[in-house]
């Protein structure tokens, strides 16, 4: 296949393929995506940083990662959308070129991933510290052991690209290393979303002081929900990626590869990467809207693009919420005509509830 300029490509005729279609696809929505992020970017940079009077304060340390995180991402979809232009067929194949590539755009992929679970981290700690749902150092001891883990298979796939040169038959060094940074993504993920969701059910449903019915109770559903709803979007969209990276090392499509045995290999390993690359973009994207919603000043926006999603798990959880409520009333009922002495009820339950200014800073 000759290799092409970048406007010879697609100005001079000629028959168009599938990954010419996909190549445009992929920088139109891609662009679209590095200029929406670099706008929430600026958004949450300005509501984070400004100093006015009558604006609450957010810890410093949240802010700062916040602040790296989104901005790590950043970086990745525009180093990401630049393999659109600087990989054109085999300008990116087992050379220099191409293993600068491979390397930069999943450094960067991990690095923004790792900054947003050490953001997660940080308010898992700072938001139940010294209270009654305070977790114990085991806790954060293994969600730091899941990093590290990410780190090293990060580690693996550099000593790959050093001893292996990826020649495109799949090696099970980047196979084994990509399988452990989609494993320690997933598993960061989920443990550190139900860790922190899991205390705020317990408040709400062991004090007296949160009820469903009153706007205090709405308003910290609301905020169950919605900590509850950003992660899991993230985590879904972090997961596809995961899983095409590993199908990409499995498949030995890390580079645009033609091999004489299989003529077809590069055009399906270009198709595969645009797919791949595009995806990237998204979910980069989506860590930085998440970033962005979860403060205060992203609840409006929150509104309009959770809006359907958040009303919809709010309405599922109330339902079960009130049957559950009825069962126990009626079992309640039977026991008062028994002769056996009641059960402590709710009001009796003495729990230290937690710092309301910490769960306000996570929402600020």
């Amino acid at each position: 296949m000759d290799r092409r300029s970048l406007i010879g490509a697609y100005l001079v005729p000629h028959v168009w393929t599938i990954d010419d279609y996909m190549w445009i696809i992929g920088v139109t929505i891609g662009g679209l995506c590095i200029i929406v992020s670099f706008i929430v970017l600026a958004l949450t940079a300005y509501h984070l940083w400004r100093k006015t009077a009558g604006h609450i304060q957010i810890n410093v340390t949240t802010k700062v990662l916040s602040t790296m995180s989104i901005i790590v991402s950043w970086i990745s979809e525009c180093v990401m959308f630049s393999t659109y232009f600087a990989c054109l067929y085999e300008w990116c194949g087992p050379n220099a070129l191409g293993q600068f590539y491979f390397l930069s755009t999943l450094d960067l992929y991990i690095l923004s991933k790792l900054l947003l679970y050490t953001l997660l981290i940080y308010r898992l700690w700072s938001t139940y510290k010294g209270g009654t749902y305070a977790y114990g150092r085991k806790v954060f001891v293994t969600l730091g052991v899941f990093a590290v883990l990410t780190f090293f298979g990060l580690i693996l796939v550099h000593v790959a690209v050093s001893y292996d040169k990826y020649n495109g038959k799949g090696q099970l060094l980047p196979l084994v290393s990509s399988l452990i940074i989609c494993i320690m993504d997933i598993l960061l993920g989920i443990v550190s979303m139900v860790l922190f969701v899991k205390p705020l059910f317990d408040i709400m449903r062991n004090t007296e002081s949160v009820n469903m019915k009153d706007e205090k109770g709405k308003t910290w559903l609301d905020t169950i929900v919605r900590f509850i709803v950003l992660p899991l979007t993230a985590l879904i969209s972090s997961t596809i990626v995961g899983i095409l990276l590993v199908v990409r090392t499995a498949l030995g499509f890390e580079h645009a590869v033609a091999n004489e045995w299989n003529p077809t290999a590069m055009i399906r390993s270009i198709a595969y990467l645009n797919c791949f690359i595009l995806l990237s973009i998204l979910d980069s994207g989506i860590s930085i809207w998440c970033i962005f919603l979860n403060f205060k000043f992203g609840h409006a926006y929150y509104a309009v693009i959770c809006g359907p999603c958040h009303r919809s798990m709010l309405k599922k959880y109330i339902s079960r919420e009130q049957k559950k409520h009825t069962t126990e009333g009626m079992n309640q009922s039977y026991l008062e005509t028994q002769t056996l002495t009641p059960t402590a009820g709710r009001q009796d339950l003495k729990i230290q509830p937690v710092d309301s200014h910490s769960v306000n800073d996570c929402e600020e």
